[in-house]
C-alpha cells in the first residue's frame, strides 16, 4: 500500500505542469495596487468612524420605535436595522477611501442606491393608502449618515442626526398629512367606476 501511495505521489508529481512564477514587473505591479497596509492609528480613527455611525443609525431607530412605527406588526425597522444600515454605508466608504485608484463618491452613490431596496421593501399600500414613507426615508438618510461618517465628518453626523430627529418628531398637524391623505381619498376613483370615455 505505501508503494503504491508513493508510486503515484511521483507520478503525479512528474506529471504536474511546472510552477511557473511570474516576472519580476508583473510581482512589483500587483503589489503596487494592492490594498495599502493601514496604521494601527488609522484604523482607530475608521472603528471611530464606525462608531459614530452606529450611534447615529441608531438614534434613528430609537425614534422609529418611540413613535410606535418599528413593532413586528407594523415593521421590521427598529434599532438594529438602522443600525447596520449606517454602519454598513460607513465600512463602504471607508473601503473606498483606502483604494488608492478608487473612488469614494462612487461608492457612496452605489450604498445610496443599494439602500434604496430596502426601502422599498418597508412601503406598503393597503386601499389606496400609501404607508411606510416615512420609514423607508429613515433608512435612506441611516445609509447618509453612515457615508457621512465613513468619510469622518462626525460634527457634520451629529447636526444632520438631530436635525432628522427633529423632522421625525414633527407632530404631523404641523405638516398637514391629514389634509393630504383625505386629498388622497377623494382624488382616487373606486374600483368598480369605470371612468368617462
Amino acid at each position: 500500500m505505501r508503494r503504491a501511495i508513493i508510486l503515484f505521489a511521483t507520478t503525479a508529481a512528474a506529471l504536474a505542469p511546472p510552477r511557473i512564477t511570474p516576472p519580476r514587473c508583473l510581482r512589483e505591479t500587483t503589489r503596487r495596487h494592492a490594498l495599502p497596509t493601514v496604521s494601527t492609528e488609522a484604523q482607530l480613527q475608521m472603528c471611530w468612524r464606525l462608531v459614530v455611525a452606529a450611534a447615529s443609525g441608531s438614534a434613528l431607530g430609537f425614534e422609529r420605535i418611540g413613535r410606535g412605527r418599528a413593532t413586528k406588526r407594523d415593521s421590521p425597522v427598529g434599532v438594529r436595522t438602522m443600525a447596520l444600515v449606517s454602519m454598513g454605508s460607513a465600512c463602504f466608504t471607508c473601503a473606498g477611501l483606502l483604494i488608492k485608484n478608487g473612488d469614494a463618491a462612487r461608492v457612496a452613490a452605489a450604498a445610496a442606491t443599494g439602500v434604496g431596496f430596502l426601502g422599498a421593501g418597508v412601503i406598503t399600500t393597503s386601499n389606496g393608502i400609501v404607508s411606510g414613507l416615512t420609514t423607508a426615508a429613515s433608512i435612506w438618510m441611516a445609509a447618509a449618515l453612515g457615508v457621512a461618517a465613513g468619510a469622518g465628518l462626525s460634527l457634520f453626523v451629529a447636526m444632520a442626526t438631530g436635525s432628522a430627529m427633529v423632522v421625525l418628531r414633527m407632530p404631523r398637524r404641523a405638516v398637514g398629512r391629514r389634509a393630504a391623505r383625505d386629498f388622497e381619498r377623494d382624488s382616487i376613483p373606486p374600483k368598480d367606476v369605470e371612468p368617462d370615455p
